[in-house]
């Protein structure tokens, strides 16, 4: 399964929120990012910054391009091997986690109820 996530700051409404897309059937290429982002610009008002981990699918000429023709995007790097600084790596763990078969769906291994709901994204 590939797994393409983003998480979102709203500074006025003061809260998170995340968008995804899935792919049981392969990776998700440079096409397809591209695919992702325009949606999710779509979805969220004013400038978005994208931290990208090392993944080839976030590199290419098709990628530099997006980030050339929409001035609302900005995009910067983590640094290699350093998936701990990477927010949505958080969310792949919470993804394996429910699908254990002890998992209790709405619930975080706290016991608390999840906070939002993910919204997915076309590609």
């Amino acid at each position: 399964m590939s797994v393409l996530g983003a998480v979102t700051v709203s500074p006025r409404a003061r809260r998170l929120g995340s968008y995804f897309a899935n792919r049981i059937d392969g990776y998700f290429g440079a096409d397809k990012v591209v695919a992702f982002l325009r949606n999710l610009l779509r979805s969220v008002p004013g400038n978005v910054l994208v931290v990208w981990d090392g993944g080839p699918a976030h590199e290419g000429p098709v990628i530099r391009a997006r980030l050339r023709r929409n001035t609302r995007l900005h995009s910067d790097r983590l640094p290699p091997d350093a998936p701990a600084l990477n927010p949505v790596e958080l969310g792949w763990s919470g993804l394996k986690y429910a699908q254990r078969s002890d998992f209790v769906s709405g619930t975080r291994p706290s016991g608390r109820p999840d906070p939002r709901p993910a919204h997915p994204i076309e590609v």
